[in-house]
Parts: C-alpha cells; sequence; structure tokens
C-alpha cells in the first residue's frame, strides 16, 4: 500500500503556512518522492491550497449526503495516480475537529467521523501527524479566528468553556489512535524551541523531505489582527448579517495591515493571569500523557511560563469609535480611487 500523511493540524499551528508551502512547491516536492495532491482530482473538488473541502465532505456539512461518495472518489483517483515508493502528504485541519452529520444535521459524534475518514481513504497505509500547541495559546489564537472568520460574538470566558474538548489533546489523540492505530499517531510541538527559524522548513524534514533550492519559502501567512481590531469585530459581529462577514474581516485584515503602528497597544493576549493557570492546570495531566507516549519525555511543551503581560488591559469604548472612523475614512479613500 502506498503511504498516506493525514496532516490533521491542530488549529492555529501555522497550517496554512505549511500548506501553501507544499501547494506552491508541488513539482519540485513531487521529485523528492513527497506527493502533495491537488484537491481537483477525480472532478470531486474544486481548484484549493489545502484538503478542507475533502474533511467536510466526509462530515457532511453541506447535508445532501453526497459527501462520503465524492471523497471516496477522490481518494480512488488519487490512488491511480501515486507512482510507487511515493509519500502522500493530506492536510486539513478540519479534520482535527469535525463530527459526522446525518441527513438532519443531527451529530453522530467523532468517532463515528473518523471512521468515515478511514473508509473514505481506503487501502492506504496512513500515518496520522499532528503538532499541538499550548492550550492557552491554542485558546487564545483560536479565540481571535473564530472572530475574525466567522461571526462569533461571545466573550473569551464563554469561548474556553465551549471549546474545552478541543484542547483536550490526550482524548483526541486517543479517538485518532482508536481508528489508526496508536502506533501511526505521531506529535510535535508547535513552539519555536522545536521548529526554529523555518516551520515550513521544519514541517517538510518531518515528512521526509529535504531542504533545496529548488523550493520557495515563506510563500503564504496569515494576516495578524492586533487584539484592538479583533474586539472591534466580535462587536460587530452581534449585528451584522453572515452575508456581510467575508467584506467586513477585509476591512479590518486592511485596517490591520495599513496602520499596523495605530495598533497593539493592548498586546496580544486575552487571558488573565487566572484564568491562564486554570487552562494550564487542567491541560497538564493530559499533556503528560501525550508526551510520555508520543514523545518519550516527561513534558509535552518546553516553555511552561506565563506570558510577561499576564493581565491584559481592557478595551476603552473610544478605540471603538477611532477605528470605525478610520476604517470609514479609509473606505471612502478606496472609494475615491476607484471613481478616478
Amino acid at each position: 500500500m502506498s503511504k498516506l500523511l493525514l496532516h490533521i493540524g491542530t488549529h492555529k499551528t501555522g497550517t496554512t503556512s505549511v500548506q501553501h508551502f507544499f501547494a506552491s512547491n508541488r513539482d519540485a516536492l513531487r521529485a523528492q518522492g513527497i506527493f502533495y495532491p491537488p484537491t481537483d482530482l477525480g472532478g470531486q473538488f474544486g481548484d484549493q491550497y489545502a484538503h478542507h473541502a475533502i474533511a467536510h465532505a466526509i462530515a457532511n456539512v453541506s447535508g445532501d449526503g453526497t459527501g462520503a461518495s465524492r471523497a471516496k472518489a477522490y481518494f480512488d483517483a488519487l490512488r491511480d495516480r501515486v507512482v510507487p515508493g511515493e509519500t502522500v502528504v493530506i492536510s486539513a485541519e478540519p479534520l482535527y475537529r469535525h463530527r459526522l452529520r446525518d441527513a438532519q444535521g443531527k451529530s453522530l459524534g467523532r468517532m463515528a467521523y473518523l471512521r468515515a475518514v478511514r473508509d473514505a481513504i481506503g487501502d492506504f497505509d496512513v500515518s496520522v501527524i499532528a503538532m499541538v500547541r499550548r492550550q492557552d495559546l491554542f485558546l487564545e489564537s483560536l479565540y481571535s479566528e473564530n472572530i475574525m472568520a466567522g461571526t462569533y460574538r461571545d466573550p473569551i470566558e464563554r469561548f474556553i468553556a465551549d471549546r474545552a474538548p478541543q484542547a483536550d489533546y490526550a482524548q483526541r489523540l486517543a479517538e485518532w489512535g482508536a481508528v489508526f492505530g496508536s502506533e501511526n499517531i505521531h506529535v510535535r510541538p508547535y513552539e519555536a524551541a522545536e521548529y526554529g527559524a523555518s516551520l515550513e522548513r521544519y514541517f517538510l524534514q518531518w515528512v521526509g523531505g529535504t531542504v533545496s533550492d529548488s523550493l520557495t519559502f515563506g510563500s503564504r501567512r496569515n494576516v495578524t489582527v492586533p487584539r484592538e481590531l479583533v474586539e472591534f469585530k466580535r462587536v460587530i459581529n452581534a449585528s451584522i448579517e453572515p452575508a456581510w462577514n467575508a467584506p467586513v474581516r477585509h476591512w479590518v485584515e486592511t485596517m490591520a495591515r495599513r496602520q499596523a503602528s495605530s495598533f497593539g497597544a493592548l498586546g496580544k493576549f486575552y487571558l488573565t493571569s487566572e484564568q491562564r493557570a486554570r487552562v494550564l492546570q487542567a491541560a497538564e495531566p493530559g499533556n503528560r500523557d501525550v508526551a510520555r507516549q508520543y514523545l518519550g519525555r516527561s513534558e509535552l511543551f518546553s516553555d511552561t511560563t506565563l506570558p510577561l503581560q499576564a493581565d491584559p488591559p481592557p478595551l476603552p469604548h473610544h478605540t471603538f469609535e477611532e477605528i470605525a472612523g478610520s476604517m470609514v475614512g479609509s473606505l471612502a479613500r478606496d472609494a475615491a480611487r476607484v471613481r478616478r
């Protein structure tokens, strides 16, 4: 059987950078024996930089019941394209969070989803690879992403309570191990002490590749949005229609790029020292289990200290007025340039 590495994330561990690196270097990597397949094989899915659509289809996100068969067709087409000896890399962090849905949209659970993933992949020799981030930093970054990418509007305290299962790495990895075999689960911590100056180079070597002059690095990274602008977007989320989310996100990210020096005074952290300590305390037993089972050591993360900015300052209300005024002015200038 051909070897397939299933990169399941997790979220907020540089997956966008890794996926764009693999997609933009597809031919050069294949010359090394690493096949990062396009998503349009077999005509089932559109052309994307990562395999998210396949993960969504298996979960029946669309609700039309055709996702599983389309995913199987994709992997059948992939099997026909693989050259003996190649390593296939499939990367989609939604795999980490999805549950299978029935025709009525009711959740059938995580294990049902993982078994559906196994069925869709078929007779590949699968290893599951995952990077994990220290839970407090993971939840803060995921909170920001949910506000920016969607219409999340609750404070971070509610978010932590709702998303606690995603931060239980021991349980999530055990579920993958139950379906794919614990010996086929491979974990690395997402922290600079591990991957150094280049996550893409580190990840490439992890999957068996070699750094060479034929490869292009640093082709795509997510926009880092300061806390002031994220909180502004959270307030807006309470009053906008879902259809407006994409343009509003674009406006906020444009402000982050154009006026980076005007924001950032509140720092990048959202949790108080007490909240952070509770998150880390709850995660510690599971992290030790993960470290022992998958890394052969006692600690999962080398950096277990709290950030220097332990208690983030509150966001003054007038900041929202300043942001709104700046956004309107920026949009007006853009409109004027288009008219000219």
